[in-house]
């Protein structure tokens, strides 16, 4: 049989809703030519949102369902010069099946949008090593964040 995409195509517009992640320090001068550190600042953010939906390290332990990261996009929208403040704001834009992807839009203190990651992760079984069906949390931070206006 064919592969199938772990992260299928949503089937509507994303949730309008946007949590706010963590307060950057960009090192570089724009953030196109420092792809490697925005990646390692991402890992931090992408972690704290995947612990505010409900996947920490406790539900880990206790579920045995961990996540890991399969697929990242990576749009630079605009250069930053060294030194600037940068947030980001983070959001689930879809989950089905054993996938889930999350949103990064990162934006200077004007508020103007310099890059926008895209991850896509998969659900776990730690045991067998090989991919699971969601918890019903992820799927339900989905249906909670169409609804918030």
């Amino acid at each position: 049989p064919a592969p199938t995409d772990p992260c299928p195509a949503p089937p509507g517009p994303p949730p309008p809703r946007a949590e706010p992640l963590a307060v950057f320090r960009a090192r570089c001068a724009a953030l196109r030519h420092a792809f490697e550190p925005c990646v390692a600042r991402l890992a931090a953010a992408s972690h704290h949102h995947a612990m505010s939906i409900g996947y920490t390290h406790d539900f880990t332990q206790e579920s045995g369902i961990g996540r890991m990261l399969v697929e990242m996009s990576y749009l630079a929208l605009g250069p930053t010069a060294p030194g600037t403040l940068l947030r980001g704001s983070s959001r689930l834009t879809r989950a089905q099946g054993k996938s889930y992807v999350t949103a990064h839009l990162i934006h200077d203190h004007r508020g103007t949008p310099v890059a926008l990651f895209e991850l896509c992760t998969l659900a776990v079984d730690m045991s067998a090593r090989r991919a699971t069906t969601l918890p019903d949390f992820v799927l339900q931070a989905v249906i909670e964040g169409e609804q918030t206006p």
